[in-house]
């Protein structure tokens, strides 16, 4: 009986490392990169409601946004936020998105405020670095609160330092 749980063992412990090794699903993405979606975040330490946020980002050369039809405005679902009304809009010639979002019932919060779908033309590889640098700092970011004792705050004044923006990026193949 022990020879044969020693045998048991020993089988299940090759048939384990045989199904280990190369192939597995969490390496290296293979293929182009198809699509980059890029997710704003605030981080900070600010109590009161956040009823509006607003930022400027620059993107990399290789992206695609996509607008809504003839104007330079960013077409939904492309841009999206789980958080308020999300607007925005896009300019060409330097590669810069300026959106937004607003909700006046209920505070934004922390966190991720929008997300932006972009498409990643043939030829180019990109990186999350590849956002980043063209973003630290931002072009432009801009944050409204109510305050009970202060009224309407924003970047310009009282919340300046308080609330930050941020980015990350996905790709898909």
């Amino acid at each position: 009986m022990n020879q044969f749980i020693r045998f048991a063992l020993l089988s299940l412990t090759f048939s384990t490392l045989a199904a280990c090794g190369g192939g597995g699903s969490g390496g290296a993405a293979t293929g182009p990169q198809k699509t980059a979606t890029v997710t704003f975040a605030i981080l900070g330490n600010y109590s009161s409601p956040i009823s509006g946020v607003s930022v400027k980002a620059r993107l990399p050369e290789g992206v695609s946004v996509a607008l809504d039809g003839t104007t330079h405005n960013l077409q939904q679902p492309g841009l999206s936020s789980a958080k308020g009304l999300a607007f925005g809009t896009y300019s060409a010639s330097i590669r810069q998105v300026d959106l937004g979002v607003v909700n006046l019932s209920q505070s934004i919060g922390y966190g991720t405020f929008a997300t932006l779908q972009l498409t990643v033309q043939p030829g180019y590889t990109l990186s999350a670095q590849s956002f980043r640098t063209l973003n630290t700092p931002f072009p432009g970011f801009k944050a409204v609160a109510t305050d009970p004792n202060l009224g309407v705050v924003t970047t310009d004044n009282t919340l300046a330092g308080r609330i930050t923006p941020s980015l990350d990026v996905t790709f898909g193949y």
